[in-house]
C-alpha cells in the first residue's frame, strides 16, 4: 500500500484538491488487485501527518468499485489517456458483476 506524507492539513487539502493521473492510476490498480484477490475493500493508500502518530487508511468498499471506476474512466477520457481508458473500461465491466 502506498503512503503519502504531509506536514499539515493544508498540504493534504492541496494534494487532494485536484485529480492527478498518478492517484487515478493507483485507484484503478488497487481495485483490480482487490478484485483479483476477491476482497471486500480496495485499500488505496495510507495518509501520514508528520505531527501525528496515527496513519489513516483510504479504502473503497466493493459496492463502490463501479462508481470509483466510472470516475477514473471520466478522468482518463478528459485527459485523453486512451490506453488507460480502455483498461479501466474493461475493469469497470468486470466490477459491474463483482
Amino acid at each position: 500500500m502506498k503512503k503519502f506524507y504531509f506536514d499539515s492539513s493544508e498540504d493534504f487539502e492541496k494534494f487532494f484538491s485536484k485529480r492527478t493521473k498518478d492517484y487515478t492510476d493507483l485507484i484503478v490498480e488497487q481495485i483490480e488487485k482487490s478484485m483479483l484477490e476477491n476482497k471486500k475493500h480496495a485499500f488505496i493508500c495510507q495518509i501520514v501527518f508528520s505531527t501525528e502518530k496515527t496513519a489513516f487508511e483510504i479504502s473503497i468498499p466493493a459496492p463502490e468499485f463501479v462508481a470509483a471506476l466510472e470516475s477514473c474512466l471520466d478522468f482518463y477520457h478528459d485527459n485523453e489517456n486512451a490506453d488507460e481508458a480502455i483498461e479501466c473500461w474493461k475493469l469497470l465491466e468486470c466490477a459491474k458483476v463483482y
